[in-house]
């Protein structure tokens, strides 16, 4: 039997059939039991109930072709969410696009570019006025574009302080500047 390393610790590629049955046994059951709860919840994401419904079994498809990935005592539901919230990504990131054509996808205009130096030139002054660490845990959310628990990686800052800072600072912008660069902000 070869061993190799996942996410969830030391698995054996070749599993026994057993635990394999056992394990899409949970998965069939916990699919069965909770599809309507798991396509509403996906649906308020997506758009529509078909959509939703389109995208749980994606993530069942995934879950089946990928059942070796889960240990043989680990739970079913947050695994099985992993798989859908990633669906629902692809779903919403290859839904934006399908609206595009193909140039519109791969380019992006002149002038964004100029917009966003313009945006980054008041963000970084408005960033100047913050006290540390939070002026640089908000550099690394607007300007690098990290997640808050990337920047807390390396920061003496919680993830959540951090969104936080972030919402004061939004709010702030969004009365100092008005909408449109909260909205930029946004993206």
């Amino acid at each position: 039997m070869v061993w190799t390393q996942r996410n969830t610790g030391m698995v054996a590629s070749n599993a026994p059939r057993r635990y394999v049955m056992e394990k899409l046994a949970r998965l069939t059951e916990m699919y069965s039991q909770q599809f309507n709860s798991l396509v509403g919840r996906v649906s308020r994401r997506v758009g529509n109930r078909t959509n939703g419904e389109d995208v749980v079994q994606e993530a069942m498809m995934k879950a089946i072709t990928y059942i070796d990935s889960l240990g043989v005592d680990q739970p079913i539901e947050p695994w099985f969410n992993t798989i859908l919230n990633n669906s629902a990504k692809d779903f919403k990131k290859q839904d934006r696009l399908d609206g595009m054509s193909k140039e519109e996808a791969t380019t992006e205009p002149a002038d964004d570019t100029h917009i966003r130096e313009e945006f980054i030139g008041q963000l970084s002054e408005e960033l100047e006025a913050i006290k540390e660490p939070d002026r640089t845990a908000l550099k690394g959310v607007l300007i690098h574009d990290w997640k808050p628990g990337e920047v807390a990686q390396y920061s003496p800052m919680s993830a959540n302080h951090i969104r936080v800072v972030l919402f004061n600072f939004k709010k702030k912008m969004k009365e100092k500047y008005g909408e449109e660069m909260y909205e930029d902000m946004r993206s």
